[in-house]
């Protein structure tokens, strides 16, 4: 699908496409090390970490294939994909519509970039990853290996953007957090001068 000309790709991204590129980077060592060759990813919290895709659509299906080598690309609902220009510099999605099978989609996608032979995995502890998608893909793929793992412990090593960013936000939060922090403390007097 093309990028239409008002919408600039990244423009709403948390950070540089730099940022995503080495964390890309990070996540196919972590895959390396695991002996994987791509890994599909569907938790929020892990395509945000590598793409800055973030929605309030997650009810619906989305993955990012991630793979050992190449480029990685992302399958979502058509409803999202403007929203996914300008929050990602990934160039390359497969959209769908509603009422089409992303199962059956995903599974096109993975055959097509040459990946349904090789070593795939997915985060079997995923919130986002129902057992009948997971089930509906190995039946198709034949083994899944679990990817959980791969990407978390990078992602609980802060870089300098992301340590520059939660700076800047610590004040901010403190402000906002002061006055019910002060009226939890205020209750909490409170109960403990006038016992039951």
């Amino acid at each position: 699908m093309s990028i239409p000309v008002d919408i600039i790709q990244g423009q709403e991204s948390a950070f540089p496409k730099e940022e995503y590129a080495h964390r890309q980077a990070l996540a196919r060592e972590g895959l390396a090390a695991a002996g994987l060759d791509a890994l599909v990813v569907t938790g929020p919290e892990n395509i945000f970490y590598l793409t800055g895709q973030q929605t309030p659509g997650y009810y619906t299906f989305q993955a990012l294939i991630l793979p050992a080598d190449g480029d990685p690309v992302f399958l979502i609902r058509q409803l999202e994909y403007f929203n996914f220009i300008a929050n990602t510099f990934i160039s390359d999605a497969v959209v769908y519509q509603d009422g089409e099978d992303p199962l059956g989609l995903l599974v096109k996608l993975i055959e097509s970039r040459g990946l349904a032979s090789k070593r795939i995995a997915i985060d079997k502890r995923g919130w986002f990853l129902p057992i009948a998608v997971y089930e509906a893909l190995q039946a198709r793929l034949g083994t899944i290996g679990d990817g959980a793992g791969v990407i978390e412990k990078f992602r609980a090593i802060k870089s300098p953007l992301e340590v520059e960013k939660l700076a800047k936000l610590r004040p901010m939060s403190m402000k906002a957090c002061a006055p019910v922090w002060r009226q939890c403390a205020s209750a909490r007097l409170k109960t403990i001068s006038s016992p039951p």
